[in-house]
């Protein structure tokens, strides 16, 4: 019989919520009509960024600050606002010569500036690192998902598809499970 220690199952529970949470805004924003590119990008941002934030919240809200929710949420109107921003100037001729290196740094990018508001609410518990596993896990995740336009089978192709977003994840992850352990061990003191 395998046993998790209590790392193994928060890192796994996390990585998987995030994975579920992605899921979750990327099947709301298919339901969602949508006239031009800024809005496309904008919900197709919002929707998972605003769904993980709320997973993060529920599954965390006695270990995170009070204005967690808020903080991310705005970090999700920003982020989502650049992202529409960006695929609304950027020519269609230059989107599709350059869509990999664009998609992973609009991803890199949306990473960062979800994570940027959160920074604030950090206070002296190392902000500066959730924004870099923001943008780190995100840039990981694009780049594993582009790898998919070299797969040939579909098996491969759905299958990286669906596992894309455990890098980031376990970057997410790995940052709130050091963020709760200082908590816990400074409440301990």
């Amino acid at each position: 019989m395998i046993r998790l220690t209590v790392k193994q199952l928060f890192l796994l529970k996390m990585t998987l919520g995030v994975v579920i949470a992605n899921a979750a805004g990327r099947t709301l924003a298919d339901g969602i009509s949508f006239s031009g590119r800024w809005d496309g990008a904008f919900i197709y941002s919002f929707l998972p960024l605003t769904c993980i934030v709320v997973m993060q919240w529920i599954l965390l809200s006695d270990y995170l600050p009070k204005w967690w929710m808020i903080t991310g949420l705005i970090g999700c109107v920003i982020s989502a606002s650049v992202m529409g921003t960006i695929n609304f100037y950027v020519p269609d001729q230059i989107f599709r010569l350059i869509i990999r290196e664009l998609n992973i740094f609009n991803n890199t990018l949306m990473g960062i500036l979800v994570a940027l508001p959160q920074w604030f609410v950090l206070k002296h518990k190392r902000g500066y690192m959730w924004v870099l596993a923001n943008g780190i896990g995100w840039l990981l995740s694009a780049a594993y998902r582009n790898s998919i336009f070299y797969q040939q089978h579909d098996f491969w192709r759905i299958s990286i598809s669906e596992t894309s977003f455990i890098p980031v994840g376990l970057s997410l992850s790995l940052y709130l499970y050091s963020y709760v352990y200082k908590v816990n061990t400074q409440e301990i003191h």
